[in-house]
């Protein structure tokens, strides 16, 4: 059984479970119009897939549910020291654009970890500045 235990709660899952949780941060309200966010979430490869080819296959979601959806950026890089494809790209949200750099890492087997920011395109690159560089700076992954 894995323990899971945060400042709100404690839980023990079986250990044959999949771990797809999402965590959300979002900046005070007030801070912009549309508060930029922080999300890191978990899922798992399909058995065929490599990081590449499940990358491609959430770029391709994007594209086909997002409004607008453009691709800016795809590139191949390290994220606290690990291989990563890195996504950024905007879309339309109501009267605003907004921008998105996601990052997916594998870690061991098939489970993918994808941490992305997000903010209104116009307000991007101070939440970046500001937040972003910052939070994906101290990011380090544990020994698995």
């Amino acid at each position: 059984m894995t323990h899971i235990s945060n400042a709100d709660l404690r839980l023990t899952i079986p250990d044959d479970w999949t771990d797809r949780s999402v965590l959300v941060w979002s900046a005070p309200p007030g801070t912009a119009p549309i508060p930029p966010n922080f999300v890191v979430s978990y899922d798992q490869m399909q058995p065929e897939e490599t990081l590449t080819s499940y990358a491609n296959r959430q770029l391709d979601s994007l594209r086909g549910n997002l409004q607008g959806w453009q691709l800016i950026e795809q590139i191949q890089e390290k994220v606290a020291g690990r291989s990563a494809l890195s996504l950024r790209f905007s879309w339309q949200m109501g009267p605003s654009r907004m921008m998105q750099r996601q990052s997916f890492v594998q870690l061991d087997g098939r489970r993918v970890i994808s941490v992305g920011c997000t903010a209104s395109e116009d307000g991007f690159e101070a939440a970046d500045r500001d937040w972003f560089a910052k939070i994906f700076k101290s990011l380090q992954f544990n020994g698995k």
